[in-house]
């Protein structure tokens, strides 16, 4: 089938200089085959609307229950030659199965020009469910409540080991739970591939086991605590002849200078007397407890303490040694430099003691200072009457005049 699009070049057919060229656009019917990875063909009532999409990007649609749709095979589009025809394709966007895209966008593509018919791969998985004890791992029979990823509910009778078999899910996200003897527990399971599933479900037997175990760890811990409790409250002889606080009696034992042995107001039971000695005695224990507590805590604070002078004193040391290390590269570094500046300035004075060697005036002699300033005191000798100069600081000057250079001797040849 072909379709008028448009027309080219109307004003160059007014003028007469260009005919005007019509753009047409062609359509093919294509028709679409669904099948499982496996290749098990797929029903098309089971399919909701399919979703395609151009080389041009436009968005069309396969309504439900049509397997077949006319779709733009040819498009002409203008260049500089003039009007050229291309071919279109398009790429299956969306199968939806149960609120599931069941395709993988842009995966399938095909050109109507050149295809009839396109098979289009769809995601099913199959799911192999098994529903067990969670403490006892034996298969729990019962019926699997099935939920699919729109809210769909679909309810599977398991078989006497617990199995079922879900064949064909779409891909997507399933909550399952297995209604029988116990307590319902909803596991999710993501089909993204063909899985074994294994359910685990609390039966009743799993609570009572639990309730029971719980029930006697508590009373275990009830009898132990009154059998600790009945130890505590024996007296210990040894402890009470040791501990000096124990043997000291205080106002509200009995007072054995008392007549009747008793102290006044402690005549109605001998029976409370012990029972208060038995605390005064628990009392005195727990003191002596905490001292030697005390005791161990000092102990380990002073051991920390010297083992923090110790690691301070050390440090020290550490650094007393670097120091006397740099000190000493500093002091052997600053004799070599002194050396070699008293060579230098040696062999500087003895070149300008030469240069001024064969003068013959004072006034030479100035002319040869301007050229190399000297340092003040150094000496030089004119060879012919063995002259010799002394040169003084110079004043206010940088190089000082004729009269400034002082003879410090003259000898006849």
């Amino acid at each position: 089938m072909a379709k008028f699009e448009r027309w080219y070049g109307l004003d160059n057919l007014l003028h007469g200089s260009r005919p005007a060229r019509a753009a047409v656009s062609t359509y093919r019917p294509v028709q679409f085959r669904f099948t499982k990875l496996t290749g098990e063909p797929v029903d098309r009532s089971s399919l909701g609307e399919i979703t395609f999409k151009s080389s041009t990007g436009f968005i069309t649609s396969l309504p439900p229950g049509t397997g077949s749709l006319q779709l733009q095979a040819t498009r002409t589009v203008p260049d500089n030659d003039g009007l050229t025809v291309k071919e279109m394709y398009f790429t299956v966007q969306d199968v939806d199965v149960e609120g599931n895209n069941v395709v993988n966008r842009s995966q399938t593509k095909f050109v109507p020009n050149t295809t009839r018919v396109v098979d289009v791969p769809l995601l099913f998985f199959d799911a192999s469910v098994r529903a067990r004890d969670a403490l006892f791992r034996f298969g729990v029979r019962g019926k699997l409540v099935l939920e699919y990823p729109n809210g769909r509910t679909r309810t599977l009778e398991l078989d006497k080991e617990g199995f079922v078999s879900l064949p064909g899910l779409p891909r997507g996200q399933y909550h399952l739970s297995v209604d029988g003897p116990g307590l319902k527990l909803v596991q999710p399971v993501a089909m993204s591939k063909s899985q074994v599933v294994d359910l685990k479900m609390f039966t009743w037997l799993d609570v009572a086991v639990v309730l029971l175990t719980g029930l006697g760890v508590a009373v275990l811990l009830v009898l132990v605590g009154r059998r600790k409790l009945r130890h505590r409250s024996v007296p210990d002889s040894g402890a009470e002849a040791r501990d000096p606080e124990v043997l000291a009696p205080g106002p509200e034992l009995f007072d054995w200078r008392a007549p009747g042995h008793l102290q006044e107001g402690l005549v109605d039971a001998p029976a409370e007397a012990g029972d208060a000695g038995a605390g005064e005695r628990e009392a005195a224990r727990a003191r002596q407890a905490e001292r030697e507590a005390e005791r161990e805590v000092a102990k380990v604070h002073e051991a920390v303490q010297r083992a923090v002078r110790e690691r301070a004193a050390a440090r020290a040391r550490e650094a007393e040694h670097e120091v006397a290390k740099v000190r000493e590269a500093v002091q052997r570094a600053a004799g070599e430099r002194a050396a070699k500046e008293g060579d230098s300035a040696e062999v500087a004075r003895a070149d300008r003691a030469e240069r001024f060697q064969h003068t013959d005036t004072s006034s030479t002699l100035l002319l040869q200072l301007k050229e190399l300033p000297p340092q003040p005191g150094d000496v030089f000798v004119r060879g012919d009457l063995a002259r010799a100069w002394r040169v003084p600081a110079p004043k206010g000057s940088p190089c000082p005049s004729v009269t400034d250079v002082d003879v410090l001797e003259e000898t006849q040849p």
